[in-house]
């Protein structure tokens, strides 16, 4: 006998609502006694103050700031003249600054750090003696904190011993998945006013191994502490002068060529309590593109909905492959199917509301209305789709039928309507999809995604 899942406690409640697509800059300052946390506007630095960073009652300094795209965790590294705790890795809640302690990092002192898109965190640490200045590539462990060493020790000359935060950097993944470092090299010539040359490399995430793509002095008498990439790919860099003081930059790092900003906090960097620099950036992670449809009146006949590879942005090959990750929804708000359609440039294919969509439904009964959530992503498992996969590039149509007002139907066609995912609907869809695909004895699973595109079909 064929099981029906029907039991209320299996089935999540959706809400599809459009979310804020927009990404939030954060930034940590640090200093002796400890450090805050800021969002700041990145188009004109102006920062406004989340809250003190503490793990518990104790006060730290934040030396690098990234968000795990898979999850939208938060994650930081404490600085090593951080008051207490340094040289860990921390959580913190971006919405107070409160963090939570996950682990020492080898006494390592990290300069900044960057997930890939799978959830994978790398840090670029620094070891300064008198005489010279160490940088290397490192993996850290989410579950311990522990640093490992993954790539050669690139050796420079120290020739500001008296100011190591010379040579900090910043560590950034782009959109299309490059990992780029940024060192602070010092000026061994003679007679140079600047003291340190800004050198942006590639780095290869499995060997370390670093290739040069600009040199330059862009910032004056500045170094670079952090940069981060937005969705969009520009790069963003936070900078402290030779007096202290924190600015914003945006910077093309194939030309070195930089656009300032603004100031960022503490305003005073030489006030005891709220002083020091910031010293690390992140980016939250862009909320995922959803194209929302619905199919009316499937009692009086059937709805298509056509999609079509456009071809992805923010850096991804224009060229590859996505998939269509559906999810159908009846008139409660549960998730009664999902599936993933696979789709090559340019390619087109349909979904039948009706042979495709609720002939094979989780629960009994059929719908003669459904919402249809789809989103676009490189991972073809609707099961398995998170904020580090998503992609652009989908573009959608769906045809109905409306009643007409004396009788009879009329066909209509209209676009899917972009909207914004949060991360919590992303999870709970995700979530119940993968439930389906576990115990729904192959129920709730989409008929098939069928070559070209068709139209809506009466009675």
């Amino acid at each position: 006998m064929r099981l029906r899942l029907t039991l209320l406690c299996c089935v999540l409640l959706l809400g599809l609502g459009t979310a804020n697509a927009q990404q939030t800059l954060y930034a940590a300052t640090t200093n002796g006694a400890g450090g805050s946390l800021y969002i700041v506007n990145p188009n004109t630095a102006a920062y406004t103050l989340v809250g003190p960073l503490l793990a518990g009652s104790k006060p730290i300094g934040i030396t690098g700031l990234a968000f795990n795209p898979v999850n939208g965790v938060l994650y930081g590294v404490t600085d090593d003249s951080s008051l207490n705790f340094p040289d860990y890795l921390v959580t913190i809640n971006p919405a107070s600054g409160a963090a939570t302690v996950v682990g020492p990092l080898n006494a390592t002192s990290i300069t900044d750090i960057s997930f890939n898109s799978t959830g994978a965190l790398y840090g670029w640490a620094v070891q300064v003696t008198a005489s010279q200045a160490s940088t290397f590539l490192v993996s850290i462990s989410l579950t311990t904190g522990a640093a490992t060493t993954i790539g050669p020790v690139l050796i420079t000359p120290n020739v500001t011993p008296s100011n190591p935060s010379n040579f900090d950097g910043g560590l950034a993944f782009n959109p299309a998945g490059v990992l780029y470092s940024e060192s602070n090299v010092g000026n061994t010539g003679c007679c140079s006013p600047y003291p340190v040359t800004v050198v942006f490399e590639t780095v290869d995430p499995l060997t370390g191994n670093t290739t040069p793509v600009s040199s330059s002095t862009p910032f004056g008498d500045s170094s670079v502490n952090s940069m981060k990439f937005n969705a969009a790919g520009i790069l963003f860099e936070s900078t402290v002068n030779s007096d202290g003081y924190s600015s914003l930059y945006t910077v093309d790092p194939t030309t070195g060529n930089v656009t300032f900003v603004g100031s960022l906090p503490p305003a005073d960097p030489f006030d005891p309590l709220t002083g020091g620099q910031t010293n690390a950036l992140a980016f939250s992670p862009a909320a995922p593109i959803v194209e929302i449809g619905y199919a009316a009146n499937l009692g009086a006949g059937d709805s298509n909905f056509n999609l079509t590879n456009a071809g992805t942005t923010g850096g991804s090959d224009p060229g590859g492959e996505i998939c269509a990750n559906v999810y159908v929804f009846d008139q409660s708000q549960e998730l009664i199917a999902c599936c993933s359609c696979p789709l090559t440039p340019n390619h087109l294919k349909t979904l039948s509301a009706r042979s495709d969509l609720i002939l094979n439904t989780l629960t009994p009964g059929i719908p003669i209305g459904i919402t249809v959530a789809v989103v676009p992503s490189t991972a073809c498992d609707a099961s398995a789709v998170n904020l580090g996969n998503t992609v652009n590039g989908l573009e959608g149509w769906q045809t109905t039928l409306h009643a007409k007002p004396g009788g009879g139907y009329n066909v209509t066609e209209v676009p899917l309507l972009h909207a914004g995912l949060s991360q919590s609907e992303l999870l709970k869809m995700t979530s119940q999809c993968g439930f389906i695909e576990a115990d729904g004895s192959k129920f709730g699973i989409c008929n098939s995604c069928r070559e070209g595109a068709q139209g809506s079909a009466k009675k």
